[in-house]
C-alpha cells in the first residue's frame, strides 16, 4: 500500500509491473490511481495466474496482463513507467544491469523506472532488517539487498538519470526512481 500511494504514479499514463508475480502491487497502484493503465508482465503461466487476481479485484478495465519472459522476449512498448517490486534483489549485479538496459530500451524518452526494494545503507552494513533480508537473498537467490549508490550505478550504466529514493511509509521499503532522458 505504501508503494501504491506514491503520487508519482499519478503523473504516468501507463505502468508495466515487470516480474509482477500475483500482480498485487500493480493492482493496488491502479486502484490508487484510477486514470492509470497497468500491465502485469511475467512469464506466460504467471501472467495467467495474475489475471485471476485482476478478475477477483474487479480491475479488468484498468489492469491487463502480458505473458513475456523478461530475459528472452521483447518487452511491450508504449508504457510511461516500469515498476519492479522485489525483483532486483533476486539477481546479480550483471543481471540487474541487463534488466535496467532492457527497461531503458523499452521506455520512451521521459519514461521512468521504479524499483520497490528494502535498501541497504551506503556502507552496505545495515540497517539490521535490510542486512538480515540480504543474507536470505544471498542464501536463496543469486542476489542481495542493494544500497542506493549501487542502484544509482546500475541504472546510470543503462542510461537513466535523476536516480533518487523515497521511503514509502511503513516498513523498510523505498521507491527508487530514475528517468530516461
Amino acid at each position: 500500500m505504501g508503494a501504491a500511494a506514491q503520487g508519482v504514479f499519478g503523473s504516468l499514463t501507463s505502468l508495466m509491473d515487470v516480474g509482477c508475480g500475483s500482480g498485487v502491487y500493480g493492482i493496488e497502484i491502479a486502484r490508487a490511481h484510477p486514470a492509470l493503465k497497468v500491465v502485469l508482465m511475467d512469464l506466460k503461466e504467471m501472467a495467467a495466474e495474475a489475471q485471476k487476481f485482476v478478475d477477483r479485484a474487479g480491475m479488468g478495465g484498468q489492469v491487463s496482463t502480458a505473458g513475456v519472459n523478461m530475459f528472452t522476449q521483447e518487452w511491450p512498448r508504449g508504457h510511461s513507467g516500469h515498476f519492479f517490486s522485489n525483483v532486483f534483489h533476486d539477481w546479480s549485479d550483471e543481471t540487474n544491469r541487463l534488466l535496467a538496459r532492457l527497461s531503458f530500451e523499452a521506455l520512451p524518452s521521459g519514461g521512468r523506472i521504479f524499483l520497490n526494494e528494502i535498501l541497504m545503507d551506503d556502507e552496505g552494513t545495515g540497517p539490521f532488517p535490510a542486512a538480515a533480508f540480504s543474507l536470505l537473498m544471498l542464501v536463496g537467490t543469486l542476489g542481495k539487498q542493494y544500497s542506493l549508490p549501487e542502484f544509482r550505478d546500475i541504472l546510470e550504466s543503462a542510461g537513466f538519470t535523476d536516480v533518487q529514493a523515497e521511503r514509502t511509509g511503513g516498513g523498510y521499503y523505498s521507491l527508487v526512481s530514475a528517468v530516461k532522458p
